[in-house]
């Protein structure tokens, strides 16, 4: 969610991209977070990833909680692992992310209802609170356990 801009990248669930441009770049990445190294690959070309929050995906999850939490976490450490070579971060930075999972989920939430406030879901975030906090705690947790091994990796 949020306004139609330029992103850096564009973690989703889909990932739309113009023939000529993926044989440029692709193909797409096998981790969870080919999306994201596809928007880098894709801007290292020139092309500036776009967010469009009119186009409508229907992305229906049939799993379990242990499933969505399990999903959630590994997307988490993927990413985790991933963002810190792409972007260049330092140890320092890699250690503060890994101190940081209360503050990241918190900043996570916060963006979720600025959303949902932007866009008239309200209601539904509300409905959808436990699950989001689930998923979004998961994925932070994910995320910092592979911050720190990165940490411990560097020299």
């Amino acid at each position: 969610m949020g306004e139609a801009s330029e992103r850096r990248e564009l973690p989703s669930a889909s990932f739309v991209i113009r023939r000529d441009l993926f044989a440029r770049i692709g193909p797409f990445p096998i981790e969870l977070c080919g999306d994201t190294l596809m928007s880098y690959r894709a801007a290292a070309c020139g092309a500036q990833p776009w967010f469009e929050p009119r186009a409508v995906l229907l992305h229906n999850q049939l799993t379990n909680r242990r499933q969505f939490l399990t999903e959630r976490y590994r997307r988490g450490k993927d990413y985790g692992s991933v963002r810190p070579r792409l972007q260049g971060w330092s140890r320092v930075r890699a250690i503060a992310y890994t101190a940081a999972p209360p503050l990241i989920l918190a900043v996570s939430l916060a963006r979720a209802i600025r959303h949902a406030l932007m866009t008239g879901h309200c209601l539904m975030l509300l409905w959808h609170l436990p699950v989001v906090v689930a998923g979004s705690a998961a994925r932070t947790l994910g995320e910092a356990m592979a911050h720190g091994r990165s940490c411990w990796r560097t020299s």
